[in-house]
């Protein structure tokens, strides 16, 4: 059976790297809500430069280059590229928040860009370590433009020793190849 999936899983991305994209009004009575970007690293550069600093490769780096100048309006310099590994491996990266305390749903905000995607799902998630994820809301993609994207979960009840992981994939595949931009993610915990 040909599995080809793809997560882009907890994704957060300034808008410029070097600013923390922060405020929005969430309550129509005009009681602003301001919300706080938590991953680090969400634009995949460090001072102008293109960087994996707090991602990690869950089965090991892709066999492109790991970015590419292609990026959104106002994505900064590089955007991150993944493409498909072969079954049973996986084409992604994860990065990891800890020490949250809430029983809070989040919002997770990326633009997406496939490039050579044919029939394969492309697909956003945000999660907890060591809980399933099956029945976690997603969203499919394949648009091949810079396209936003916007993630609402659920509530989740998260101790201090929970972790939340954003995972960005570009799936498994046994046949076709293809590949996936990310850029200008961003995960917010909601009140």
């Amino acid at each position: 059976m040909k599995v080809q999936l793809i997560y882009a899983a907890i994704i957060i991305l300034f808008v410029s790297c070097e600013k923390e994209k922060q405020a929005e009004d969430l309550n129509p009575d005009n009681n602003t809500v301001t919300l706080t970007n938590l991953i680090s690293n969400s634009g995949f550069e460090i001072s102008g430069q293109p960087s994996l600093s707090t991602w990690s490769y869950i089965d090991g780096p892709c066999n492109i280059d790991t970015f590419s100048n292609d990026v959104p309006t106002g994505g900064g310099v590089a955007s991150l590229k993944l493409e498909p590994l072969w079954l049973p491996a996986e084409g992604a990266v994860e990065t990891y928040i800890t020490g949250l305390t809430c029983n809070c749903p989040f919002r997770l905000n990326f633009q997406a860009k496939c490039i050579n995607l044919y029939d394969p799902l492309v697909s956003a998630s945000v999660y907890i370590k060591a809980v399933s994820i099956a029945s976690i809301p997603s969203i499919n993609f394949f648009n091949t433009q810079w396209t936003p994207y916007v993630l609402f979960t659920p509530t989740f009840n998260l101790a201090p020793s929970d972790t939340l992981v954003v995972k960005l994939s570009a799936g498994s595949t046994e046949v076709a190849n293809w590949q996936v931009l990310f850029d200008q993610i961003e995960l917010y915990q909601l009140p």
